[in-house]
Formats: C-alpha cells, structure tokens, sequence
C-alpha cells in the first residue's frame, strides 16, 4: 500500500507544471519589464557672489525630464559670519509637489564648501508634471556677497 500512495504522490507532482512563474498561453505577466535610459542629460549653473542662480533643463515637445539626480553647492571666498534665517533658499519648478532646500548660512571659514543637498533618485527617478515644460531649480540671491551657489542637474526624456 505504501508503494502504490508514493507512486500515486509521484505521478500527482510530475502533472503539475515545473514552475510557479509559468504563465497560461496569452496571458500577459503580472510585472511587466521596465525600459532602461541612460541619464544622458547634464544641465549646470554657477553663479557669481550675492546674485540669484538658475539651472534649466529645457521643455521638448512632448516629453516628459526624468531628474536623475540633483547637486547643489555653495563655497565662499572668504570667511563668512553667521546671519540669522536660512540663506539662500532653493526651489524647483514643473513637479507635482516642488521641493525646497535651505542653503548654509551659518558661520564659515575661507574658502570653505558645503553640500547643500546630493541626491541620487537611482532606479526611480522624479517625474517633472509637464510634457514639453521646462524643469528648473531656481535660488534667491545669496545676500552673502562671498557665496557662491553651483546647481548641477542629471536626467534624460522620455515619454509621459
């Protein structure tokens, strides 16, 4: 009895498909593949002491910017005292919430750098809202007459 249940048990399992991922012909996979893009686009911006520094990627016709990763710098060219409030202060246009950073404003010594923000969106990137709409990060003036603001941006269009 016992041979004929594990010959029965064998012949049950070799009925059964090989593996669970199989799909039923026609059937469409439950994850469908994700394309690969290069983030192929640099867009930079420098701007000298105490002045208001924009980086744009530009609008392409029904496209959609993929940000990839944003950078954002500040250095002085000379010490540099404390000032009351955050300063300068950093937005983004054309995503569906824009973000804000607050930029150093603190105490520094000549010829000091600080990273304001970097950040790598890695396999997700952000999604501007608009086809066709520039993506731009944009900074007060500085108010510090030493500060120096540099705005790197990455990212590639595609289709929205």
């Amino acid at each position: 009895m016992k041979r004929f249940s594990f010959a029965l048990i064998l012949l049950l399992i070799s009925l059964v498909p090989a593996s669970a991922q199989q799909l039923a012909p026609g059937a469409t996979p439950v994850q469908a593949l994700q394309p690969l893009y290069a983030c192929d686009q640099a867009f930079t911006a420098t701007g000298a002491a105490n002045t208001a520094v924009t980086v744009t990627a530009p609008g392409q016709a029904g496209k959609i910017f993929y940000v990839c990763s944003i950078d954002i710098q500040q250095s002085n060219n000379v010490a540099i005292t404390a000032a009351a409030g955050p300063n300068p202060i950093f937005t983004t246009t054309n995503l569906v919430n824009n973000l804000v950073w607050w930029g150093n404003n603190g105490t520094q010594s000549l010829g000091q750098s600080t990273n304001v923000m970097v950040h790598d969106y890695g396999v997700a990137p952000l999604k501007t809202m608009l086809p066709g709409t520039a993506f731009t990060i944009v900074t007060s003036g500085t108010a510090v007459a030493a500060l120096v603001v540099r705005l790197n941006v990455t990212g590639f269009y595609g289709t929205p």
